[in-house]
């Protein structure tokens, strides 16, 4: 079996990259927790805007991911 890095595959990350994301997961988690005890209706609304938006961001940062070895490489 090969080395992962010899493939040249490397995923790193940081602590601080791992605690900021854990914080703000949990803080979206629970701000939509909070609204859909509160105000179902909005949290429909907003549950529906969040599934529109959010993969048309996740695809314009992989490909801002992707460039960017591309050029360190």
């Amino acid at each position: 079996m090969a080395d992962r890095d010899e493939a040249g595959f490397r995923f790193q990350f940081s602590l601080r990259t791992f605690l900021i994301a854990t914080c703000a997961l949990g803080a979206g988690g629970g701000t939509l927790g909070r609204l859909f005890l509160r105000n179902p209706d909005t949290f429909i609304v907003v549950i529906g805007v969040l599934s529109s938006i959010v993969p048309f961001i996740l695809a314009i940062g992989t490909i801002y991911w992707i460039a960017t070895r591309k050029k360190s490489i």
